[in-house]
Order: C-alpha cells, then sequence, then structure tokens
C-alpha cells in the first residue's frame, strides 16, 4: 500500500468512529456546518475538513506555525475500537512511559473524550 492509501484508509476509519458516535452533530456539521448549543461537543466548536472528519477549532487556529492538525485536532469518542488503537500507538510509541507522556503525545493530533480515563482503562488492560 502507498502512503496516500494508508492515509485514505485511516481518515475513513477516523469517519466512521465519528459517524458512530457523534451522529447528530455529524450529520449537523456535513449539512448546516455547526451543531446545537445542546451538544456535547458544542465546547470544542467543531469544524468538519473536506475529507468529513471534524476537529476542534480552538484558540490555536490562528497559530501559523503549528501544523494543522495540532490546530485543529481530530475529535475522537471515547468508547470506540479505533480509539483505542490511537492510545495503543501512542502508549507505545512513548516506551510505555505513563498517562501524562501518552496524553501528551495524543494531544498533538487527536481530541479524545475523557482521554485521561481512557489511557489510564489501556494501562490497566497492558498492565494484566
Amino acid at each position: 500500500m502507498s502512503v496516500k492509501e494508508i492515509q485514505q484508509a485511516e481518515n475513513r476509519l477516523i469517519t466512521c468512529a465519528q459517524s458512530e458516535e457523534f451522529r447528530n452533530e455529524y450529520d449537523n456539521l456535513s449539512k448546516v456546518g455547526s451543531i446545537p448549543k445542546i451538544s456535547k461537543l458544542f465546547s470544542l466548536s467543531p469544524v468538519m475538513d473536506a475529507e468529513g472528519i471534524f476537529g476542534s477549532n480552538s484558540r490555536l487556529e490562528f497559530a501559523q506555525f503549528l501544523p494543522e492538525n495540532t490546530r485543529f485536532p481530530v475529535i475522537l469518542p471515547r468508547k470506540n475500537q479505533v480509539t483505542k488503537l490511537y492510545v495503543k500507538r501512542a502508549h507505545e510509541n512513548t516506551y510505555h512511559s505513563g498517562t501524562n507522556q501518552t496524553l501528551a503525545e495524543l494531544t498533538k493530533d487527536y481530541w479524545i473524550i475523557s482521554a485521561r480515563k481512557v489511557i489510564r482503562e489501556w494501562d490497566y488492560m497492558y498492565r494484566m
């Protein structure tokens, strides 16, 4: 597989995870461009990109020196297998150094709902 094909597959996995977990938000973002104020994602100010992936539009929006994936981190649901795979990869990339280091690695590209809980769950499963 080429790098482009791998990236397309990864984008598809993220899109599926987001559309499954955040169905209403995903539909509103794709059709209207915004989400209702009652949504649990409203505080993250999600924006959808050309691939159909939505990320958090934070105060880093105008930090042109940062890469786009850091300025608009991809929002991932807490209880999804795709999220667990990203946590596993970050955990291994940080050489199993703990929750804070894994969280720092993840927040470069992703905003995971209740990230610390997900990481702790992974650490607990890993140690068993």
